[in-house]
Formats: structure tokens, C-alpha cells, sequence
């Protein structure tokens, strides 16, 4: 994912990562037996807030203060499922995306500025 938010050509093309991403999940979640046993609201009946891509980096900030990132690529499903788990319990808020997170709620605003 990061090589696609990231490159410069993704950028200039003006391509529809937001959507390209929504929708993968949503494919994904409809067919892999691990995600729908894993969890999180039954993954497979959980509807994820918008969000723009400043959120989505904010988010993943958020979910590695607590789950860092595994350095094997063996690992790293897991955690990939544990953050989208997470991300399906953000609620939409006003101006921004909500999320609780050790016992507070965390604001996420549009451009990814992150407060309590």
C-alpha cells in the first residue's frame, strides 16, 4: 500500500486510491475465511467510515503505538487484519473521524491532525 500512496506517478495521474483501496477491502472481506473469523464486528457485515488518505496514514499511526509493525512479511497479515479490524470502529464525526483508543476517543481531522 505505501508504494502506491506514495508514488509520485499515482499522484500526478490523479488516480483513485481512496476508491482502489475501499474497494479491495471490501472484496477481501467478502472472501477470505480468516478475516471473517477474526472478528472485529464479524469483518466480513462491518462498514468502514470514509476517509481521506491523511486519516488512513493517521490511522495506521495510531494502531502501531500499541501493535507495531512486524519487520517479517510472515507477520505482517496479521497485522494487516488487526488494523483493518480497528479501522472498522471509527465513527464519523462532525468535522472529523472518531475513534476510541486506550480508554479516550481520538479525533482525526481531515488533513490527519490527530487529537484527544
Amino acid at each position: 500500500m505505501t508504494a502506491l500512496f506514495d508514488d509520485p506517478m499515482t499522484e500526478a495521474a490523479g488516480a483513485p486510491t481512496d476508491d482502489i483501496c475501499e474497494a479491495f477491502e471490501r472484496v477481501h472481506r467478502s472472501k477470505c475465511t480468516r478475516c471473517q473469523e477474526f472478528g472485529a464486528a464479524n469483518i466480513r457485515g462491518a462498514v468502514m467510515t470514509r476517509t481521506t488518505r491523511a486519516q488512513r496514514w493517521a490511522l495506521a499511526n495510531v494502531y502501531q503505538r500499541k501493535h507495531p509493525q512486524p519487520s517479517h512479511p510472515l507477520n505482517l497479515r496479521a497485522w494487516w487484519q488487526g488494523y483493518r479490524a480497528f479501522r472498522t470502529t471509527v465513527l464519523p464525526g462532525p468535522d472529523c473521524i472518531l475513534v476510541q483508543w486506550c480508554g479516550m476517543w481520538l479525533g482525526i481531522e481531515h488533513d490527519g491532525y490527530t487529537h484527544s
